[in-house]
């Protein structure tokens, strides 16, 4: 009894708070929690966040409900974020990352994106609440109600679940970040040769995670990230970190 006393209160001691990280699969940024590899994102901040005590814990949800969630205050941040995803949220100064977005297509396929007036000619699949870039993001709202035209889905796997409509041809292109399709590819080898990137969508932005508007302490959480990483970075642990996902430091 006096054993389990003392292991509570060391735990009590070490973590005086607790942060919730919400958001959809999105590997190698985030990916399965408690896994050996929960994505390079997930452990930069818990690494960041242990050293000032407090700990981190990270669930998985559809991208919709994590951002609609947090915006609520029920958790504290999302991460895989664009600014544009969530202009509301309070962003760290220190971005973790950077990406963009192309097109994918079934490797039979002849289509490449030349800008928007190509758009009409396929049906463009996405994922729910995710930013696109403005002039992809028009676009889609333009056209949402039309099934021809734009698949956009929700729910959890959502990024698998566009895969395999696509090589079933029920969508004819397919738009995700790059990093994330490369780091999907290397997990799904049979894939590889049967899909094709079909242009760019939007050029390279930074990627962040971002905090609750309503929680009073996200600005001093978020400050303590993007101190949090630049000393990583310093020290070299950071390296350490990108190199188990086949990474390099996006600074």
């Amino acid at each position: 009894m006096i054993k389990a006393f003392i292991a509570l209160f060391i735990t009590f001691s070490v973590y005086s708070q607790t942060l919730t990280i919400v958001a959809d699969l999105w590997c190698p940024f985030n990916c399965e929690p408690n896994s050996k590899k929960p994505g390079y994102m997930i452990e930069v901040i818990e690494k960041v966040f242990a050293k000032e005590g407090i700990k981190v814990v990270y669930k998985k949800m559809s991208w919709s409900r994590a951002v609609a969630n947090t915006r609520d205050g029920i958790n504290n941040m999302v991460v895989g974020a664009y600014k544009s995803d969530v202009p509301d949220f309070i962003f760290t100064e220190q971005p973790l990352g950077f990406s963009g977005e192309a097109f994918y297509i079934h490797q039979d396929s002849s289509w490449e994106y030349s800008g928007e007036n190509s758009l009409p000619s396929v049906k463009l699949a996405g994922i729910r609440d995710y930013s696109y870039g403005p002039a992809i993001d028009a676009y889609i709202s333009k056209n949402k109600m039309n099934s021809s035209l734009i698949d956009i889905i929700s729910g959890d796997n959502a990024l698998d679940r566009n895969m395999r409509k696509l090589l079933k041809r029920r969508v004819t292109a397919v738009i995700e970040n790059e990093y994330v399709m490369n780091y999907y590819f290397n997990n799904h080898k049979q894939y590889k040769s049967k899909i094709k990137k079909a242009g760019i969508a939007y050029n390279y932005k930074n990627v962040y995670a971002a905090f609750s508007p309503k929680i009073k302490d996200s600005k001093k959480y978020a400050k303590i990230l993007s101190d949090g990483i630049k000393q990583l970075r310093e020290s070299g642990e950071l390296e350490k970190i990108l190199k188990k996902y086949n990474l390099k430091d996006w600074d």
